[in-house]
């Protein structure tokens, strides 16, 4: 993926958002960050790290959560343990503006 300075997927929907809309939409990297820092200090529980997504997502804050999952990178099918082909997905609502987001977990 390539990222805006700010870390924001780069993406023809970005010019839809508002300056204020756009400072939002970093939330979704902040919320891929903070998975990946929590499973660097040994969190492997998916359920807390979904919701710990959904909790950065929702002070960002996002309109709207159409997803924020971990699933597995070949099978895009949702995880119950962190694998090593776990991939953080997001798909959020920013005003009018449907964003959408991943990071490969690296475990």
């Amino acid at each position: 993926t390539v990222r805006e300075q700010d870390g924001l997927a780069m993406s023809s929907r970005n010019r839809f958002l508002s300056p204020t809309e756009r400072g939002r939409a970093v939330g979704l990297w902040n919320a891929l960050q903070h998975v990946q820092s929590l499973i660097r200090e040994g969190c492997h529980d998916v359920e807390r790290l979904e919701l710990e997504m959904r909790n950065v997502l929702l002070a960002a804050p996002v309109d709207r959560i159409d997803y924020a999952a971990i699933v597995d990178g070949v099978t895009m099918k949702p995880l119950n343990h962190v694998s090593p082909d776990a991939v953080a997905i997001i798909a959020v609502r920013i005003g009018t503006t449907r964003l959408i987001d991943n990071l490969s977990l690296n475990v």
